[in-house]
């Protein structure tokens, strides 16, 4: 049970840090996401499971350590996103090009 908890956050967190530079309400998504989790596994604790199985703390240890990667990703990932003309481009920006490429002066030149 553990295990499969441990590697649906995971997995969430990574796709939350990787695409949310271009989708911010994954952020919100993510929270309610965790919110909705938390709660349930903690009924599912007092009400519906009997004796826990032992685990040790190393689970929990490596998917620490496997989150700070995430924050790579997302630097990497939102850099290629916010930086691509073909992802992002502004109405106003385009406006401009037309102007400059439609004018014989400039006016800074």
């Amino acid at each position: 049970m553990f295990e499969f908890r441990f590697s649906q956050v995971l997995t969430q967190v990574y796709v939350t840090m990787s695409y949310s530079a271009g989708l911010p309400v994954l952020y919100l998504v993510s929270t309610i996401s965790f919110f909705l989790t938390y709660w349930t596994d903690k009924f599912l604790f007092i009400y519906y499971y009997k004796n826990p199985p032992n685990y040790t703390m190393a689970m929990a240890e490596k998917t620490v350590q496997l989150m700070k990667y995430s924050l790579i990703f997302h630097f990497i990932v939102g850099f290629c996103m916010l930086s691509n003309s073909q992802i992002l481009t502004s109405s106003s920006q385009n406006k401009m090009d037309d102007y400059v490429e439609n004018n014989e002066y400039y006016i800074f030149s």
